[in-house]
């Protein structure tokens, strides 16, 4: 489990409340973009083999 399903799946996991809103909504930004950078593939990529 990477990226965005990590984030969902540890979101849910959080205790409901005050805390989880307070959580969320300081670091809701750099998690989204974190998972979404997870989500990308690694490494270089090429449409063709190389000569």
């Amino acid at each position: 489990m990477e990226g965005s399903e990590a984030l969902q799946t540890g979101y849910g996991e959080l205790p409901k409340g005050e805390c989880k809103k307070h959580f969320w909504s300081i670091h809701s930004v750099s998690l989204k973009e974190a998972a979404q950078r997870a989500d990308q593939p690694q490494g270089e990529v090429y449409e063709h083999s190389p000569a």
